[in-house]
């Protein structure tokens, strides 16, 4: 079969495209590459990627059972609230931080030998729990939960409620003023545990599910399936975690502004190419023929990154070949 120089330059762009530089070097006549030590990948993952998995409200309810001043609390927290993803700029790491802010509440009963306290708890909460990404994978580094604790006494009685318990419980209540404070301080580290430990199972779950919808190692697996000696470098900013893949010790670019060219952008793969293959890319791109190409050999050499939605673009900026992806199909 006898192919046209424009469908093999088409051909070959796409090859550049979806499985790497090395397999587009033995079609056709592809030049070598120029610059074997730099970056040959990038990828940047956006914040609205993240904010889709763990931007949610809070709604818990946690049994509660802790000892505050000798009284054996039982109780449960009503808590509501709502979690964001909050991106930090690193020129060394990939770093967000998925913060919550609400109130919880809860009615509690203390028992301390024959007496028994009926009262409320209740304040705001808020917490900073930093999760890394390497490239790879997610992984949660630290939490630091914060409770405001407020609480009252209603009553005092006897543990069976009877006449003369209550009747002691009225003379003891006068002193519960001079306990709150008491109280508060020692329930305070309490309320921060019960927080943590629920903010860090609402992590990973979030982390799990990023973990299986973000496609950048099986991506790098098909492209450069021989660079198991290869790195990443990794950095954030307020818009973007970013993966760029190479050798050891070679700079990482600085990557130009390019206008968006889906509607919401979830992630883009800068891919290192030649400047005559992107010269092809922005001469040829919007035909037919290039896009249905460029999208078959997306669909088929790297279905992790096409799955993500059907609305995707392909541009040359300067010597890269940008893939954009834009929002899931259901939004």
């Amino acid at each position: 079969m006898i192919h046209s120089p424009r469908t093999i330059c088409l051909l070959r762009l796409a090859l550049i495209l979806c499985i790497g530089a090395s397999a587009a070097e033995s079609f056709g006549q592809a030049e070598p590459a120029a610059h074997p030590d730099e970056i040959k990948a990038v990828f940047r993952i956006s914040r609205s990627f993240l904010a889709e998995v763990a931007d949610r409200p809070i709604v818990a309810e946690i049994p509660l059972c802790a000892t505050v001043l000798n009284f054996r609390c039982s109780g449960v927290i009503h808590g509501e609230g709502r979690l964001a993803i909050d991106l930090q700029r690193s020129g060394q790491h990939a770093v967000f931080e998925v913060t919550s802010e609400g109130r919880g509440r809860a009615r509690v009963r203390g028992r301390r030998g024959p007496i028994v306290a009926h009262g409320a708890a209740w304040g705001p909460f808020t917490s900073q729990t930093l999760v890394r990404f390497d490239g790879r994978r997610f992984s949660e580094i630290s939490t630091i939960p914060q409770v405001t604790v407020c609480a009252s006494v209603q009553r005092v009685t006897g543990h069976r409620d009877r006449p003369l318990g209550r009747l002691i419980g009225s003379g003891i209540m006068p002193m519960t003023d001079h306990l709150i404070p008491k109280a508060v301080a020692e329930a305070t580290p309490i309320a921060n545990g019960y927080l943590k430990e629920f903010v860090e199972e609402t992590a990973d779950k979030i982390i799990l599910r990023l973990n299986q919808k973000t496609p950048i190692e099986e991506s790098v697996n098909r492209l450069f399936p021989k660079t198991t000696d290869w790195v990443f470098q990794m950095s954030s900013d307020e818009q973007f975690l970013q993966a760029a893949y190479g050798p050891p010790g070679v700079t990482v670019p600085a990557l130009p502004e390019v206008p968006a060219m889906v509607g919401d952008v979830r992630l883009e793969a800068w891919l290192r190419s030649t400047n005559e293959e992107a010269k092809l890319l922005a001469k040829f791109g919007n035909g037919p023929l290039a896009r249905q190409l460029v999208q078959r050999q997306l669909e088929t050499r790297l279905p992790e990154l096409a799955a993500l939605a059907e609305e995707r673009s392909v541009q040359a900026v300067g010597s890269w070949v940008v893939i954009q992806i834009g929002a899931p199909d259901n939004n």
